[in-house]
């Protein structure tokens, strides 16, 4: 299998294909509720996680501040630092995803039955997104469309068809949707990598050991499918190259290279080519749900 991403010329290729600014603060919003256009998260104790509300959809600019919505590219050329400013502009309580926060969301749609194509958990391959040639905005009452191409993969939403694989939102444990986990663009998070979070590992999500399947593998290992050398799986790949900043989720432009392999909700990359002040992928806000 090609060394996916490995090289510094590649990345903005792949990544950038389809800058931080003060936001008004929102209004608190209601008793035990998240914000419009966020879904709330049961935390994983495992994962040192609460329960928190993220974004549904990857974030997009609307005068000058981060919103959650589906219609749009979504905000790119941001910096880790830039995305972590953008998300606290918002007001109290919201923030960048962390690296935890992201692998709560990626085991809990790992766990249901509905985002793998067999209906059954493990059997059959989870769907990734768009990782076509069209990097675009979602169509909320079809996952199969990117905004001005919506008639490409009409079968995504059949887990017999090819096409599940493009399907573009996943369902979480409690009903919710969320969209463009595993394509679209990559996503940062918040999470620098450190001694307690290594960054070298290079491999499948259900073949990560120790550290690294904690911090950024699935929960399960499919014994006898977990190949280095496919995604028959759709988890995606773990992109481990030394670097200090950490970016997940898939992204467009991967169809028909040697990288289309690698797009899937677990895909997680460090590589040495980005650090916090570099312009790169797109990001996700979170915030914590109003007291209940």
């Amino acid at each position: 299998m090609p060394r996916p991403l490995k090289s510094a010329p590649f990345l903005p290729l792949l990544l950038l294909l389809a800058t931080a600014c003060t936001a008004p603060r929102r209004a608190a919003p209601p008793a035990g509720a998240c914000p419009d256009g966020y879904v709330l998260v049961t935390g994983e104790p495992d994962l040192g996680t609460r329960d928190f509300c993220v974004a549904r959809f990857e974030m997009k600019e609307r005068a000058g501040r981060p919103v959650s919505q589906a219609a749009g590219k979504p905000w790119m050329q941001v910096s880790r630092d830039e995305a972590v400013a953008l998300c606290a502009s918002l007001g109290p309580g919201y923030a960048l995803i962390s690296n935890d926060q992201w692998q709560t969301l990626a085991r809990d749609i790992e766990s249901v039955a509905a985002n793998w194509s067999s209906g059954q958990v493990g059997a059959g391959a989870l769907n990734m997104g768009n990782f076509s040639t069209e990097l675009g905005g979602a169509v909320p009452d079809d996952p199969c469309a990117t905004e001005g191409f919506p008639t490409r993969f009409p079968g995504c939403r059949q887990g017999g068809s090819p096409d599940f694989a493009r399907k573009r939102d996943h369902v979480l444990s409690s009903g919710e949707t969320i969209w463009d986990m595993g394509g679209n663009t990559g996503e940062w998070t918040s999470t620098s990598v450190g001694a307690e979070l290594p960054g070298d590992f290079r491999g499948r999500p259900c073949s990560a050991p120790g550290l690294y399947r904690r911090n950024f593998g699935s929960a399960g290992s499919y014994p006898g499918r977990c190949d280095e050398h496919e995604n028959s799986l759709g988890l995606g790949y773990i992109e481990g190259s030394g670097g200090s900043v950490i970016f997940r989720g898939g992204g467009a432009g991967s169809e028909g290279s040697p990288w289309a392999t690698c797009p899937g909700v677990f895909y997680a990359n460090t590589n040495s080519f980005w650090d916090a002040s570099r312009p790169g992928p797109g990001f996700r806000c979170v915030s914590r749900p109003a007291a209940r």
